[in-house]
């Protein structure tokens, strides 16, 4: 495993700009704003249709046009599938499938987490799989566009939404992946199944579907390798794959692990940890006791929740 702390931030923060939409395109954004009016052109990649792949994908899976694709400058599914050429987004990648859809994440309940999968050509595969952690709180599937650099050392990449939906904001057609709605069913009620997706659950899933879905595209029994990458929430999702289900990779790149969520939100609240560091803080221990004591009585309730 490898761990990459603060030297990654950088590379975290640029991801989460992106997923957020607060990228300048600069002279770019005509480019972004045509390909969003693209419709998928006749596959070049025999196996690039939504019957070839419906037919590939493993039981637990369901082919099919989801609607919280994060990257904003992908072309649109018919049925799951489109086609993308080579340089198409004006990144360098090359020829790949782009598959969506959803995957069971709980066959009691049926729960399910929606999926995204960018897969080269048959003949520019290296017999690897690899999956793309997400961000923030997630809800969206690939919050950026499909690694082209990757994509061009023949990897198939998988990414999923955590099992829920972010709000989306229709003006700037984006989704807040910073959101967290989704983890209460009603006022006062969590809603369990989406929580247990995030923390842990619909990562597996997809990882196991996705492997088997890799198998059936490209005619074969058998995957080289296995391995995770991640930022932020994707650090924390490759952490938690890691001490949950250790067999499911090879390798895992986790990078800045939103791991210990209630401190990080802590920590975003100007600043509090670096300040009792310092003698000359604004705020001694006893005055933070008291602001927690004064918060919690105005608002712990207002969720219909002591």
């Amino acid at each position: 495993v490898l761990f990459l702390s603060r030297t990654t931030a950088f590379m975290c923060v640029t991801r989460h700009v992106r997923g957020t939409g607060a990228v300048v395109l600069g002279s770019g954004l005509w480019i972004a704003a045509a390909i969003l009016s693209i419709t998928p052109v006749a596959a070049a990649i025999p196996e690039c249709t939504a019957a070839q792949l419906s037919v590939a994908a493993p039981a637990g899976m369901v082919i099919g046009d989801v609607p919280n694709i994060g990257a904003r400058a992908m072309p649109k599914t018919v049925g799951g599938v489109a086609y993308v050429p080579a340089n198409l987004l004006g990144d360098g990648a090359p020829e790949y499938c782009f598959v969506t859809g959803s995957v069971v994440t709980n066959p009691a309940t049926k729960k399910t987490a929606n999926f995204g999968a960018a897969l080269p050509a048959k003949a520019h595969w290296n017999g690897k799989f690899m999956f793309q952690g997400c961000g923030g709180n997630c809800g969206t599937v690939f919050m950026g566009k499909p690694s082209a650099g990757l994509l061009s050392k023949g990897y198939p990449l998988f990414a999923t939404d955590d099992g829920h939906l972010s709000k989306a904001a229709p003006a700037a057609r984006l989704w807040q992946n910073s959101e967290s709605s989704w983890a209460v069913s009603s006022p006062g009620r969590r809603d369990d199944e989406a929580v247990i997706d995030f923390f842990y659950r619909a990562v597996h899933a997809v990882v196991l579907e996705g492997k088997e879905l890799t198998k059936g595209f490209y005619g074969t029994t058998h995957l080289d390798r296995a391995y995770f990458e991640g930022c932020s929430d994707g650090g924390r999702e490759g952490m938690v794959e890691l001490a949950r289900f250790p067999t499911d990779f090879d390798g895992i790149i986790a990078g800045d692990p939103y791991f210990d969520i209630g401190g990080e939100i802590a920590n975003s609240l100007v600043g509090i940890k670096v300040q009792l560091r310092s003698r000359q803080a604004a705020l001694t221990r006893e005055q933070l006791s008291q602001i927690d004591q004064i918060v919690m009585r105005a608002c712990d309730a207002s969720d219909g929740v002591t």
